[in-house]
């Protein structure tokens, strides 16, 4: 039942193997459904969602049945992202030899981030990337949508 969130704010919590010390344990993982659209539609399989999900991390599942295609517009996984760096807007694939598309991804249940600069450890008021040297926002585009 992740990921957890705390006023809009991402929680993370870590398991942890009991021979490290508090400093050696990395908290930085959290696992989110990510939706994946613009795929042909014999490409929505799960080995195609295993693929294109590992980009992004480690894949804990692919929503499609065994041996099967996703008939919907998207095809949908969970994978475990690092947190520490931005999030993915999509990628260039080439499926069997064909031209390379462009995929898009969307992520379900995110928290708080910037739809600036795409970072999950703080919001768009808060980004110094739009901000000028007079500490007003300057006129960036929003990489991730409104």
């Amino acid at each position: 039942m992740c990921p957890w969130s705390y006023e809009k704010q991402l929680i993370l919590i870590q398991e942890y193997v009991g021979e490290l010390t508090p400093k050696e344990i990395e908290v930085k993982w959290a696992p989110f459904w990510v939706q994946i659209y613009n795929l042909p539609l014999n490409s929505k399989t799960k080995e195609t969602g295993w693929v294109i999900g590992s980009c992004l991390g480690s894949v804990l599942d692919v929503d499609v049945i065994e041996a099967g295609v996703q008939w919907g517009k998207r095809l949908q996984f969970t994978v475990r992202i690092d947190v520490t760096k931005r999030l993915v807007r999509g990628k260039k694939i080439s499926i069997e030899r064909g031209e390379p598309k462009w995929v898009n991804f969307k992520y379900e249940r995110l928290p708080n981030f910037c739809y600036r600069c795409g970072f999950l450890d703080h919001s768009l008021k808060e980004c110094s990337e739009g901000q000028t040297e007079g500490g007003k926002e300057g006129t960036s585009q929003l990489q991730y949508g409104a």
